[in-house]
């Protein structure tokens, strides 16, 4: 909603990030060996946390690649 800009897209991203967290926990719990499936399962974790960047990037005035640049990557 746009009357939570910043805010909400900040509380998306730090759930999905927990997400990412939560999944290399038990890849180190369980073994990477016994998750074949673990690149495309922290992938998609991974892209949920990209779009919640793009979308707060977005609520400053900033498109993905100024932010990339302004950071010099």
């Amino acid at each position: 909603p746009r009357e939570q800009a910043i805010i909400y897209p900040t509380l998306g991203l730090t759930g999905e990030a927990g997400e990412v967290a939560n999944k290399v926990k038990k890849l180190i719990r369980d073994g990477y060996e016994n998750n074949k499936d673990y690149r495309e399962a922290l992938s998609k974790e991974i892209g949920d946390c990209l779009w919640y960047i793009s979308i707060l990037a977005d609520d400053i005035g900033f498109d993905a690649d100024a932010i990339l640049t302004f950071n010099n990557l």
